[in-house]
């Protein structure tokens, strides 16, 4: 009998525990051309409601740049990409990840230096 009642109360205590976001495993920048692409992969989360891409040039203040929503199946590992055309000087990125119950994970920030278009 104490075996069953070590079931049901992990039973219980797992339907009141609040599963974290995916994580975001890899982010990049990168300038090809005249544009900075962003590649990322989240971790595997069929919970992800979508990503919001958010740039800064002073890495304090965001601004959602876009939006994207995740494949259908969430059960499977995919790289998403962004290209932003609408850069110049020193450019911050960074991805949050807002799942289907308004919990969020942010990726790192990442830096890349434009020159000024002349």
């Amino acid at each position: 009998m104490k075996t069953l009642t070590l079931i049901f109360a992990l039973f219980l205590a797992g339907t009141t525990y609040a599963q974290a976001p995916g994580e975001i495993v890899s982010f990049n920048a990168e300038k090809v051309n005249n544009a900075v692409v962003l590649t990322w992969s989240p971790s595997v989360s069929p919970e992800t409601n979508h990503f919001e891409i958010q740039r800064s040039d002073d890495g304090i203040s965001w601004k959602v740049i876009a939006l994207m929503f995740p494949y259908e199946d969430g059960s499977v590992a995919h790289t998403y990409e962004y290209s932003d055309k609408s850069i110049s000087g020193n450019v911050h990125y960074r991805i949050r990840q807002i799942d289907i119950n308004k919990k969020e994970n942010f990726s790192q920030v990442r830096t890349i230096g434009v020159p000024a278009n002349k």
